[in-house]
């Protein structure tokens, strides 16, 4: 493993990023609501969006039979369930949502298939960001963040149970591509609004078995070749961008659990990584289906830490 840190002395004026400026927060209505609001409350002024929309879709706004004198409100008057949940949720964004800096902000309730509804509203608000939970024991989480990895047409953050308010380091997974430059370029601009973060770039890498008698190349040469590319590769690759004061740091390390996602996935929580941010293809329907598999693959795993899917 080979760690190499840089540091840019040119101080340019921070800028919010201004790509995000409208939101849209997708709830569950569950005490997990908070730690989502909190969380985005923690850097909400250097985004600084114009517009901010929260979301709860429910399966079914229908009152059971029988169940009426749940839904009264405290002078014993029926309410609709949509009124009560709002009501919740209201509150909830009042208490969590501090730093709003002149941020229009709207709550609905929804009724049907969360899934379908997050991913229409999104196109209905025109939502630059979507910040969803991804919840350690929830059943088919990871398929749902899969999904709205694959067919949002927006940035997507996906926020853990266990994750941690404040970003110190931040780690983006490297392939060279124009994609993995829209993640480090992303992950630059949303630490330089921040004091004291390091941003590592990753590169995780494979190493062929040689299976020729003829090649006296041994797989550690073989390796060791390879990383020897691969450092220099990073060295060239951090050397495109302004840091804008920010400390830069790339590492590299074998692909040796077979899987891109899962020694992406190890490197984060062996470093105490506190954000993953992550460069998705682009929206037409084939880069949808090669998406793929290492973004896919690393939401499936990562329950722990949050991943900032980013997008053209």
């Amino acid at each position: 493993m080979i760690l190499i840190t840089y540091w840019n002395h040119r101080q340019s004026k921070p800028k919010a990023m201004k790509n995000f400026q409208r939101i849209l927060i997708a709830l569950d209505h569950s005490v997990f609501d908070e730690k989502m609001i909190r969380y985005f409350n923690t850097f909400s002024h250097l985004i600084a969006p114009e517009k901010v929309h929260f979301i709860y879709v429910d399966h079914d706004l229908e009152i059971p039979p029988g169940m009426e004198i749940i839904y009264n409100d405290e002078a014993g008057n029926p309410l609709s369930k949509d009124e009560l949940l709002r009501t919740a949720l209201e509150r909830k964004v009042e208490t969590g949502y501090t730093q709003r800096h002149g941020a229009e902000v709207t709550i609905d309730i929804l009724e049907g298939d969360p899934l379908k509804e997050i991913l229409h509203w999104v196109k209905v608000k025109e939502a630059d960001l979507l910040i969803v939970g991804n919840k350690k024991m929830s059943e088919g989480s990871g398929v749902m963040a899969k999904k709205i990895a694959r067919h949002a047409d927006c940035a997507v953050l996906f926020v853990p149970e266990t994750s941690q308010e404040n970003i110190r380091k931040m780690l983006v997974p490297v392939d060279f591509s124009d994609h993995s430059k829209l993640a480090m370029q992303g992950a630059i601009d949303l630490a330089a609004e921040l004091e004291n973060v390091e941003v590592t770039a990753f590169n995780t890498y494979d190493v062929p078995m040689t299976g020729n008698p003829s090649i006296n190349l041994s797989y550690e040469r073989v390796k060791e070749d390879i990383k020897a590319f691969k450092r220099e590769a990073l060295e060239k690759f951090i050397l495109h961008f302004d840091t804008r004061g920010v400390t830069l740091s790339s590492d590299l390390a074998v692909n040796e659990k077979g899987n891109p996602a899962k020694q992406i996935y190890a490197q984060a929580v062996k470093g105490s990584y506190d954000l993953i941010v992550i460069g998705a293809k682009g929206h037409s329907t084939l880069e949808r289906v090669f998406l793929g598999s290492v973004t896919e693959k690393l939401l499936g795993l990562d329950k722990e830490i949050p991943v900032l899917v980013l997008r053209k």
